[in-house]
């Protein structure tokens, strides 16, 4: 991670420190996780201030952790009404009411 402080959003289990080091640093960052001990499964999006969104699909087993797939890019307008042309979505509600709520308080 870089020098600035990424703020984390943890709506589900928290991830390992670790897993943080394969992402980039996004000025906050949502994960939905559910860790099932050798498995786990989940969603995080990590937000800029510009409103580009990078959406990964998460999971993990004993060879690979949650965060070293490839995101799909999209922007924050795009991924909360739906209007995204990759098929983005957001596919736990909890993940999407944080969020609504973290911009009614940031802008």
């Amino acid at each position: 991670m870089g020098t600035k402080k990424m703020q984390i959003i943890n709506v589900a289990d928290a991830m390992s420190d670790w897993c943080y080091t394969y992402i980039d640093e996004y000025d906050v960052f949502f994960t939905y996780y559910i860790n099932d001990c050798y498995e786990g499964y989940g969603q995080a999006i990590g937000i800029n201030k510009d409103g580009t969104c990078h959406v990964y699909n998460l999971g993990h087993c004993s060879c690979y952790g949650p965060l070293e797939g490839s995101p799909d890019v999209t922007t924050l307008d795009a991924l909360l009404n739906s209007e995204h042309v990759l098929s983005v979505e957001i596919e736990y509600p909890e993940l999407k009411d944080a969020i609504v709520e973290w911009r009614k308080k940031n802008g």
